[in-house]
């Protein structure tokens, strides 16, 4: 086995056992790369065990790792290299690691290249990952948030996100030890992002997660085409013209719509309330300007009007009232 795969097995210390076990850890017994399932191993070195700790700073920081070169003491090396010569000037050990890089007098591999960089941001997040499923498994009932967006290259991304209750300890079940958690798992790219192929994908990642489908208690989608188009219908045809503003008005004159807030989950709990607790309102109000006779004398009139009855007709089936 060469110094790499000793490497990714000594890093399997992961995120949550690397400040318990500081000074004495057990020797490392599994095998293979990525064995991040070993936690508690040993770290083969001082230097290393720097490095997984700027490692775990820099992702919990949400911070950029490389920078457009990756040579030590350049001005343009990024975040990880300048904050390893940064440890360097007070720690002896990292500044021998890095005099020995500078005079080429490590052969093997020193552990600051991309690649590694790379191989242990996953490792680490597997870690993770596999804490949080084991609270959600003792946790046993959960619910899943699917989030479906386009990246940069223009490939759906769909994002997994798990809701469940926590009890921070396992042998109590006292009310103020319950909290409820929201953790993001991961990202799945998507051919398309239709309802069937999205209730496919997510039964899948559930059996990979090792997480039995007949405990998911709640589902949540947030997708333009599936989803939102609902809420911000309603709130687009309100806001977009003054008549339909006071027709609006007339039924709520003590609050307003609310759009969807795009990066705060919290947020859209009190964006529905109003929905919710005035459906019947919201109707009316819809059908009052569909049977408006001033609207009947121009095709602008008449698109509106099909318009807020095809709104109306929308949320006042039994399925759209049960979503919420």
């Amino acid at each position: 086995m060469n110094k790499k795969e000793n490497f990714h097995q000594s890093i399997t210390s992961g995120h949550y056992q690397m400040e318990k076990n500081k000074s004495s850890l057990p020797a490392l017994e599994g095998s293979g790369l990525n064995d991040w399932k070993n936690i508690g191993a040993l770290l083969s070195s001082h230097e290393k065990k720097r490095l997984i700790a700027l490692v775990r700073v820099l992702a919990t920081q949400n911070l950029a790792f490389r920078g457009t070169n990756e040579k030590l003491y350049n001005n343009a090396n990024g975040n990880f290299l300048k904050f390893v010569e940064y440890l360097a000037l007070f720690d002896p050990l990292m500044n021998e690691h890095v005099r020995k890089i500078k005079n080429q007098e490590i052969k093997t591999a020193h552990y600051l290249g991309k690649e590694i960089q790379n191989e242990l941001i996953q490792i680490l997040a597997n870690a993770i990952k596999d804490n949080i499923l084991t609270r959600v498994k003792f946790a046993k009932y959960y619910s899943i948030i699917l989030d479906c967006t386009p990246d940069n290259s223009h490939t759906e991304q769909m994002k997994i996100i798990i809701r469940f209750v926590d009890l921070e300890s396992p042998t109590s079940h006292d009310g103020d030890l319950v909290k409820i958690k929201e953790h993001f798992l991961g990202f799945i790219p998507m051919e398309k992002s239709t309802s069937g192929f999205l209730a496919k994908t997510l039964i899948e990642q559930l059996e990979n997660f090792n997480l039995p489908v007949e405990n998911l208690r709640g589902q949540g989608y947030d997708n333009e085409s599936n989803m939102k188009g609902k809420e911000n219908g309603i709130y687009s045809y309100f806001s977009g013209s003054p008549s339909h503003w006071q027709v609006f008005r007339s039924y709520f004159p003590d609050f307003t719509v609310k759009s969807l807030n795009d990066t705060r989950w919290e947020s859209r709990i009190n964006a529905l309330k109003p929905l919710r607790y005035n459906l019947g309102k919201i109707y009316d109000a819809l059908m009052q300007i569909f049977e408006d006779p001033r609207l009947q004398t121009t095709s602008v009139g008449n698109s509106s009007r099909n318009e807020a009855k095809g709104l109306a007709k929308s949320i006042w089936i039994l399925k759209f009232i049960h979503s919420f």
